[in-house]
């Protein structure tokens, strides 16, 4: 891996975008009274995030190889 650091910018990104809407959507399921969906929305976000890091980290980790 040779790219610069900036190419994991879209995946900064996309996890921030994720992270963002999914508050959105499980704010407005929380006031209809959907818990349930509510829930799961925000467990969805919290497992795209740490895989969005996940990929990062190893990303970075074979950079400094």
């Amino acid at each position: 891996y040779t790219n610069a650091w900036y190419y994991l910018l879209p995946v900064i990104l996309f996890s921030l975008t994720v992270v963002v809407l999914h508050t959105l959507i499980a704010m407005k399921l929380f006031t209809e009274k959907n818990n349930y969906i509510a829930r799961l929305f925000i467990w969805l976000s919290i497992a795209l995030v740490v895989i969005g890091a996940f990929i990062s980290f190893a990303i970075l980790g074979l950079a400094s190889i």
